[in-house]
């Protein structure tokens, strides 16, 4: 890095690098269950899906019972979409991470910090 001074998004700002640290810490140690649910949920709406399709394939209804169905899988699939792009999402913020060693790495410095400035239990409420 050169020895040129150039302005990032911290510059002139009071930074809470014990909130910074502790949200780092918290995505790094729920993202790999939050992926877990999210594949779940998915896994969950197939279901649901293939369930729907299989009373409309063996139901004899009308237009409204129909429509009613029809919506229900638009709202299906729309939802499942929803949470596709998500952990397609999170896919990209976790791929060829070690997630577990950033994991401990961010809980270390977050006590080394806690150390530093002195500060006691969960949050600082000063």
């Amino acid at each position: 890095m050169d020895n040129v001074r150039k302005d990032t998004i911290f510059d002139g700002r009071d930074n809470d690098w014990m909130d910074f640290a502790m949200r780092q810490a918290e995505f790094y140690s729920n993202i790999g269950q939050h992926i877990m649910n999210t594949e779940i949920d998915i896994a969950d709406i197939d279901d649901s899906i293939s369930d729907l399709m299989n009373e409309i394939e063996t139901s004899d209804c009308d237009m409204t019972q129909g429509y009613d169905m029809f919506r229900r899988l638009k709202e299906l699939s729309l939802e499942r979409r929803n949470l596709t792009k998500q952990l397609k999402c999170l896919h990209i913020l976790t791929a060829n991470l070690d997630v577990k060693m950033i994991t401990e790495e961010y809980e270390s410095r977050l006590e080394a910090l806690k150390a530093y400035l002195n500060v006691s239990g969960e949050e600082d409420n000063s």
